[in-house]
């Protein structure tokens, strides 16, 4: 109860201090296969309210571990506003340190994108038994880790658990995205 009720407060704050703002904003989405179908979701959804999604870095199985391979990540990302990001489902991390560490590591890359705004969307809701029990660890370290002012972490785990999934039990069907951009995803960046 007090997961989804700081995960609420999190998003009314968010939401507030883009409302009003007449100045269109340039998005960014960084993230695993999640971010494959919500990127495009999300980009016209933003478009429809003047804001332009300017890149969708989305790399099917990947952790943010995975993500300090990529080279100048920043430079692909270009100068943004705000970065969306939808990772930690992929995360086989079980140690908090190790975990904090990537996690720093690719937060410091994306400040390098000049975003006045970072928002990280946890993991996903899943059926697989695997996957749930990962996206639960992953989702309590990432709890214990974003505690910095500036970062602003969205609990997904248990909002995303009434849409519909596909049969892998971890991705979900085009219309359980839709919805979920719709009812989740938008109101937190938008007024």
């Amino acid at each position: 109860m007090t997961r989804s009720f700081f995960s609420l407060l999190v998003a009314v704050v968010f939401v507030l201090l883009f409302t009003g703002s007449a100045q269109a904003l340039r998005v960014a989405i960084v993230g695993d296969s999640h971010a494959q179908v919500l990127g495009p979701m999300l980009a016209r959804a933003y478009a429809s309210q003047g804001h332009t999604v300017t890149s969708i870095v989305a790399r099917p199985g990947w952790s943010s571990r995975r993500f300090r391979t990529v080279n100048k990540l920043s430079d692909r990302i270009g100068v943004v506003d705000v970065v969306v990001v939808i990772l930690g489902g992929n995360n086989r991390r079980t140690s908090r340190i190790a975990y904090s560490e990537d996690i720093v590591w690719l937060l410091t890359e994306l400040d390098f994108t000049g975003a006045d705004s970072i928002v990280w969307f946890g993991p996903l809701w899943a059926d697989h038994p695997f996957y749930q029990r990962n996206h639960v660890r992953s989702r309590d370290l990432q709890e214990s880790i974003f505690l910095w002012p500036d970062i602003r972490w969205v609990d997904m785990h248990a909002a995303t658990e009434r849409y519909g999934r596909q049969q892998d039990g971890v991705h979900y069907t085009r219309r359980g995205y839709r919805d979920m951009v719709r009812d989740l995803f938008v109101p937190v960046l938008l007024d």
